[in-house]
């Protein structure tokens, strides 16, 4: 194996050279990747770059994601979770002399891009690791509203005019397949949405199926299921910002 990566690496190393390119080999490592229930502990393995020794590692951080090896996103809700979780301090201070509208206000440019950065990625991932994101929500949403500590908070959600995690979700990554069935981003990006050859339901998408639970929770997987349940007058919108617009109205439950 090791034998193998190494010359691997070598060809990559010979192609950057041609195109007059170099890689930073202090900062190259290789991650392994399986599912949860393996062990991959007896694939370590030392692969070689100009006569350096590059690491393993389990995690690591690429354009603000952290990727684990398992692909669970528990490292990246970790990280979310603690950035949050400081700034559940400053809306505490703050409210002491800002309004609600204010708060609301901190809460969409301080908290929310935590939430939805990169969500149509991760955001489907284990129930266990979601809830304490859904529970963080919760506990920011008493505090900008002035709630006790118990209060239910859906009826806050619909005051306040913001989405549930969930339903967050829902919007940013059918808003990804309203752009992918509508050739609105590249090529690439198409593989997994097709849409039905049905005559009756030409906007809905065709079913993929895959046995293992990792795949089943991608977006891939388990967008048409969220799409084909949109309702026809959101799928047949016109433009992304009706799209959007629609889907908005439908989540916060509430009509113009």
């Amino acid at each position: 194996m090791s034998e193998l990566m190494t010359d691997q690496m070598k060809q990559v190393i010979g192609w950057l050279k041609m195109n007059m390119l170099t890689l930073n080999v202090s900062k190259t490592n290789y991650m392994i990747m399986c599912n949860r229930g393996k062990k991959i502990t007896d694939f370590d393995c030392d692969i070689e770059i100009d006569g350096k020794i590059i690491k393993r590692i389990t995690q690591y951080k690429f354009l603000g994601i952290i990727v684990d090896d398992k692909l669970t996103w528990k490292c990246h809700i970790d990280y979310i979770c603690n950035k949050i979780s400081k700034l559940i301090g400053i809306l505490i201070r703050a409210r002491k002399i800002l309004s609600i509208s204010s708060l609301t206000t901190l809460y969409n440019s301080l908290i929310n891009p935590y939430f939805t950065y990169c969500i149509n990625i991760w955001g489907n991932t284990f129930k266990t690791h979601l809830q304490r994101l859904e529970i963080l929500q919760k506990k920011i949403i008493r505090i900008v509203t002035f709630s006790k500590h118990d209060a239910h908070t859906m009826p806050l959600f619909h005051k306040l005019r913001i989405m549930t995690f969930k339903d967050m979700y829902t919007y940013f990554s059918s808003s990804y397949i309203y752009k992918c069935i509508n050739n609105q981003l590249p090529p690439s990006f198409y593989h997994g949405f097709n849409l039905s050859k049905s005559l009756r339901n030409q906007k809905n998408l065709q079913a993929l199926y895959c046995s293992k639970i990792s795949c089943r929770s991608s977006l891939i997987y388990s967008g048409h299921i969220m799409w084909n349940n949109l309702p026809n007058n959101v799928k047949y919108a016109k433009s992304l910002n009706s799209f959007k617009s629609k889907l908005k109205k439908i989540l916060l439950n509430y009509t113009s």
